[in-house]
């Protein structure tokens, strides 16, 4: 039993670590439903072929026979997804899944919905002076900000000069609010100096709000009373 709790936990791991990044979005949901289908039908054929094998060669033969068909399947599997982890094993998106789960916004994401997100953040390098997002686009995009610093204008009224509203550097976001309330940008921000974005599209965060039930007040308390909430 201990065997196959450790097991079970070796499985889970994979499932949610190696299995993700190997197989592409378009087919991991028929991907999954074909592993589940097979555990059951595995499981069943054993429950029924194991009292038969007991019956006919003993106990001790049977259980051994089904603990070397369990190990050899272990050690193939391994084998097979072996070449998926080394691919993947500190690459970019590694990186990027390390630098999410480390911001305390997605504190209690599951690891398999950061791991999905991280292969669809899109890097952009931006130079100083550079435009964003700008006040009354419609809101498509999340930003989180790698490297530079940005400043938040916004013009009350037409005509008026920008005004300075805040200034965000490296590990901090923006552009949430805009996708969770389905309104324009009310703000702008510009690259201060030269940076680096992970920019994620709009139906991909939210989806990753909806996946950790504290995100989406987390997002909303982080601008609430907050000059430029909104953009």
């Amino acid at each position: 039993m201990a065997v196959a709790s450790a097991g079970s936990i070796v499985v889970e791991i994979t499932e949610t670590t190696v299995f993700q990044r190997a197989v592409p979005d378009a087919i991991r949901g028929r991907a999954l439903g074909v592993i589940g289908t097979l555990t059951t039908i595995t499981f069943a054929a054993g429950s029924f072929f194991l009292p038969v094998a007991s019956g006919y060669v003993g106990v001790g033969p049977a259980l051994l026979v089904t603990g070397v068909a369990v190990a050899a399947a272990g050690v193939i599997g391994a084998l097979l997804a072996a070449p998926a982890a080394r691919r993947r094993s500190g690459s970019t998106a590694d990186v990027r899944v390390t630098r999410l789960a480390g911001l305390p916004l997605f504190a209690g994401v599951p690891a398999s919905v950061l791991e999905t997100v991280a292969t669809r953040l899109e890097p952009v390098a931006v130079a100083a002076g550079e435009v964003v997002i700008r006040q009354g686009d419609p809101a498509d995009r999340f930003y989180v900000i790698e490297e530079g610093r940005f400043d938040v204008t916004r013009v009350a009224a037409p005509g008026a000069a920008p005004e300075q509203l805040r200034s965000m550097g490296p590990g901090e976001v923006f552009g949430e609010i805009g996708l969770l309330r389905g309104v324009p940008r009310t703000a702008t921000v510009t690259a201060a100096t030269a940076g680096r974005l992970l920019a994620l599209d709009g139906a991909d965060f939210l989806e990753l709000v909806n996946a950790g039930p504290l995100v989406r007040p987390r997002l909303i308390d982080l601008r609430r009373g907050a000059p430029g909430s909104g953009y």
